[in-house]
């Protein structure tokens, strides 16, 4: 499905990876989606590209009192592990 298209998630998930879009609207759009859906969040190329670090930079700040903790893993294209708050 395209996550684009979607307001709500249909249940709830342990872990949700999000990779595709690289737009910055595109990842705030699909961590709100994810956020109140599971517990970890995992986001690949935030050291690739400059609109998917920004956003999931911005993202954490908006929301730091939903996030329990957050862990940069250095892949390839740099991996951002979010465990929400629930």
């Amino acid at each position: 499905m395209d996550s684009q298209e979607q307001t709500e998630l249909p249940q709830f998930f342990d872990l949700i990876s999000i990779d595709g879009c690289h737009d910055y609207n595109c990842k705030i759009h699909d961590l709100k989606l994810a956020m109140d859906k599971c517990n970890y969040v995992i986001l690949d190329d935030y050291d690739y590209y400059t609109d998917v670090r920004n956003s999931v930079s911005q993202f954490m700040r908006d929301y730091s009192h939903k996030i329990e903790w957050a862990l940069y893993i250095p892949t390839f294209r740099g991996s951002q592990l979010i465990k929400f708050k629930h």
